[in-house]
Order: structure tokens, then sequence, then C-alpha cells
């Protein structure tokens, strides 16, 4: 995977993020749209480095690639997973539901879930 250095010095951004972030504004795609998946992408990425001690590239690497906001939403499950592996699972539910909150207006399926 491509990798090119962001705006915000040494943090690393996978070129298909430049990709989507270029095709949205060539088409005219929701920017407020894509912007919450790109911030859901990022919450759900710092909270998988910061509750995990070990590497888990798949989950990673599946959350990078996700294309929209249902990807994201059922990826939940794995990232769950991988922290209460890490840590407890009532630390990984906490981050699971403020990831959750996130999804609020957004996605349907969010206002109706328990998490």
């Amino acid at each position: 995977m491509l990798m090119l250095r962001g705006q915000i010095g040494k943090k690393l951004v996978p070129m298909k993020s430049i990709r989507r972030r270029i095709k949205a504004f060539l088409y005219g795609e929701d920017d407020d749209h894509n912007l919450q998946i790109e911030h859901i992408r990022n919450a759900m990425l710092n909270a998988l480095d910061k509750n995990c001690f070990k590497p888990h590239a798949a989950i990673a690497r599946s959350i990078n690639y996700a294309a929209d906001l249902e990807s994201l939403w059922y990826l939940r499950s794995d990232l769950f997973h991988a922290i209460s592996s890490c840590c407890d699972q009532i630390k990984a539910g906490s981050v699971m539901s403020e990831i959750t909150m996130l999804f609020k207006g957004y996605l349907a399926l969010a206002n109706c879930t328990r998490i």
C-alpha cells in the first residue's frame, strides 16, 4: 500500500484516502458525508492503536479500505474483539459506545443499537 505524508507532520496517510478526497472534489460528492467517514475511520484506528499492545494489521487494513459507512459499521465487531483481547470487555464496550455515537445521524442502523 502506497503511503504519503499527511498534513500533520509524521502521520502517514493511505493513498486510497487521498484518492477518495480527490474523487469527492471532482465529482461533487457530499463533503459532510465523506468527512464523517474519515472521522469515524480515524477514530476506529486510534482506538485500535491506543488500546491494543499487539498489532492487528488485518483489522487496521480492513478499516483503512472500507469504502462506506456500512462497511465501517460492520467492522465494529472485529474492532471490539481486538480491543477486548488486549484489555477487559468493559473498557472495550465503552470505547465502542463512543465510536457508535459517531454513526448517529449518518446511518439508520446506528439509531437502534445497544452498543
